[in-house]
């Protein structure tokens, strides 16, 4: 398993592209299209098999899925807390206010209407956690020993690296849930929102910036939290196979 603990540069999804990196916008597309490939792979986003899910497996996707991006409010709440730069800390609230659905639904909101028109009460779970299993922990407990041990130029290349995966990571959750027979707008709402949101356009200039003179932060920030990533959808998918979580 590949952790910030014990992260190795050499096993990295994406390091197989450092001395190709030489520019950020060649960097970028290397590492998306190397991650789709990994993506790919895996039973979760291989809608021929999402499709086939019974009733129980639909219903452990989402909880355990809630609690994949149900923390999110920590990793904004600790980057806009530790850090000196006004122009990160702006990019978290401007963040912060999009959550809340500014005057429309939060994005809370929208997930609890996406597991509705399954058939799942979600309300309990944000304060029983029963499905926030060790890995998801793990996911979790990683992004934020990354903002508490780098300085503000590591949290800005960690912030762009979660939100560009963002657009990544929801065209694949919206295949998916689609696949598994979930059709109306209302419902699929959470998932097209985050897959045409443009938070990560906010900071490119100022990743631009640092790739020219900090190039290194970049592709670390990127290898850990795309690789950080992957495992979690791999245990994800293993979940969801198994149908329980009493061996995870």
């Amino acid at each position: 398993m590949i952790c910030f603990d014990d992260y190795k540069k050499e096993n990295s999804v994406v390091g197989k592209y450092e001395m190709d990196a030489r520019s950020l916008d060649d960097f970028l597309l290397a590492i998306d299209k190397n991650y789709q490939e990994e993506a790919n792979k895996i039973d979760l986003f291989n809608p021929i098999l999402t499709a086939q899910w019974t009733q129980e497996q639909k219903t452990l996707f989402v909880k355990l899925f809630y609690h994949a991006r149900g923390h999110f409010y920590k990793f904004l709440w600790y980057m806009g807390s530790l850090t000196q730069d006004s122009e990160l800390k702006e990019n978290v609230l401007h963040n912060i206010n999009e959550e809340f659905g500014e005057k429309g639904k939060s994005h809370e909101q929208m997930y609890f209407d996406f597991v509705s028109s399954l058939g799942v009460n979600l309300i309990k779970e944000i304060y029983e956690e029963n499905f926030y299993l060790d890995f998801l922990r793990k996911f979790n407990k990683n992004h934020m020993q990354w903002i508490s041990e780098k300085d503000d130029t590591g949290k800005l290349c960690l912030f762009s690296a979660y939100e560009r995966l963002d657009n990544v990571d929801y065209l694949n959750l919206l295949k998916l849930v689609k696949s598994i027979g979930v059709v109306k707008k209302e419902a699929l709402l959470f998932f097209i929102v985050h897959s045409q949101a443009e938070h990560f356009d906010q900071l490119y200039d100022q990743l631009f910036s640092i790739w020219a003179e900090r190039k290194e932060d970049v592709i670390a920030a990127f290898q850990f939290t795309y690789d950080n990533q992957l495992v979690m959808w791999k245990k994800l998918s293993l979940a969801i196979q198994e149908k329980t979580c009493e061996t995870l």
